[in-house]
Formats: structure tokens, sequence, C-alpha cells
């Protein structure tokens, strides 16, 4: 009695195990393993068979699928099973062995495998780095969200300080308004100091406008010092928290772009992939 062992679409070899034949029911087991999604099981049964039969072509091939935990070689067309294909060392080292004890007209076939899975690997790096990016720039996005928000309420605190609100018992400022008020009423009064200073001094005193003039620049002077010295570490926080909004902003882009260029990558593989796998067809 025979029975029929399919590759898949990617190697149109079947072949016929005689089930009376021992080493057919090792091999028939062997397949029937991988069908059921039995990978480990099927890769030490394909592996006691290859030390009995090491240059067979199906049990090379067998086993390289049962470490790649894929049931045939047309299953690789799906990029979902590519998470599965976890064992990398294991599936290079049975290519290899695949390679170097294949009959001479299959060798070229386990080559181009070869190719195949090393593609698999480069666009699983490709996703998984995309992936990574992707996690790192909402990372970013919240911490900018957390910024924004924080300079929102920041503006909002000082508009409170600062302008007066009007209530049924007359105006009211916050504190930091309060101190720009006394700034200015410092400002007048070390203008006015500073004015009658001046005028002890004669030329001063021939015109009104001088002194007035006097005055106005004392004044001035005062209060850009004074209100100066309220305003500089408001306008430093604001500064610090638009530079921090700029520069996640910045890398949002820049992870964006990354993330582009990996999935254009990951893209272009799948393509490769596809090509390989024709090219598999042909042997």
């Amino acid at each position: 009695m025979y029975d029929i062992i399919d590759f898949g679409e990617t190697y149109p070899l079947r072949m016929r195990v005689h089930h009376g034949n021992m080493k057919g029911r090792e091999m028939e087991n062997g397949f029937e393993l991988l069908k059921n999604g039995e990978f480990h099981r099927a890769a030490e049964a394909f592996e006691m068979m290859r030390k009995d039969d090491p240059h067979n072509f199906a049990i090379l091939l067998g086993k390289i699928l049962a470490h790649a935990r894929v049931k045939t070689v047309s299953d690789l067309r799906d990029v979902r099973c590519y998470g599965s294909i976890i064992e990398e060392k294991q599936i290079k080292a049975a290519l290899q062995s695949a390679i170097s004890d294949a009959e001479e007209e299959k060798k070229e076939y386990f080559i181009t495998l070869e190719k195949t899975f090393d593609a698999i690997f480069r666009y699983k790096h490709e996703k998984k780095e995309q992936k990574n990016i992707q996690l790192q720039r909402l990372d970013r996005r919240n911490q900018l969200n957390a910024t924004t928000s924080e300079k929102t309420q920041y503006v909002e605190k000082i508009k409170k300080e600062v302008i007066p609100e009007y209530h049924w018992y007359g105006k009211r400022v916050g504190e930091l308004g309060e101190k720009f008020v006394l700034g200015f009423l410092a400002s007048v009064v070390l203008g006015m100091i500073a004015a009658l200073f001046l005028y002890q001094i004669e030329w001063f005193q021939e015109e009104f406008s001088r002194i007035a003039i006097a005055f106005l620049i004392c004044f001035g002077l005062a209060l850009i010092i004074i209100c100066g010295s309220l305003l500089r570490p408001l306008v430093q926080e604001l500064k610090g928290m638009n530079s921090d909004i700029k520069t996640r902003k910045k890398q949002i882009q820049t992870m964006t772009d990354e993330i582009s260029d990996h999935h254009e990558n990951a893209e272009q593989i799948i393509r490769e992939i596809e090509a390989l796998l024709d090219q598999l067809k042909e042997y």
C-alpha cells in the first residue's frame, strides 16, 4: 500500500511511501507529525531518519520545516507564520546540513531556500525595529502632550496671577500681580528720588521739562530692572517648555521617518521572498 507526501506548491515533488517499509512508515510518521503541527516531535523524527539516510531530500526538507514550525514551504508566503519562526540557529544549521548532504542536483534548491529564510529573518528584524520605534514614538508623544498641557496650565496660572479679576467688591490680582504693582510703585518712588537728587543741579532747575525727562528716564530704568527681574524666571520657564516641545516634535518626526523606512524595507523584503519562492517552484 502506498501513500502520497506533498511538499506544497513550492516543490512539486510527491513521494510515494510504502506503508510496509519501515523507513517509509517512519517518514510518513514524520510528515504526519508535521501536518498535525507537532513540530518538535517532527524535528526529532526527521533527525533520527537523517542518521540512516543523510542524503534524502524529503528528510532534509522535513527537518527544516519542522524547525521553522511551518507545514509546507508554500506556507512561507504568509507573513503571519513568521511570528512562529523563532529557532533561527536550528533552521540555519538544518539548511547548512541540507546544502552539505543533499544530492548535487538538489543543492541549489536548499541554497535558494536558505536565501529565503535569510530574507525572512531580515523581515522580522525590520518589523521588530519598526515596532520598537513605534513604542518610542508613542512615549515621546505622551511626553509632548504632558509638556504642552503643563505649559497651558502654567500660562493660565500666570494670567490668573497677573490679570485683575473683577469682583463685586472691586479688582483683585494674584500674588504675582501684586508684585508687579509694587514694582511699578517702587519704580515711581525711585524715579522721584532720582529726580529730586538731580534737581539739586542748576542745569535741571533752568527748565522743568529737563527734570521731567530725567524722572521718566529714571522711572523707566527702575521699572525695567524691577519688573524684568520678576519676568525673567517666567520667561525662562516658558522658554524651557517651548524648547522641550520643539525637541520632542523633532524626535517624533525623525521616528516617523524611520518607521516609514523600516516599513518600506519590509515591503521590499516581502517582494524578495515572493521571488525566491517562485524560484523554488522551478526546481
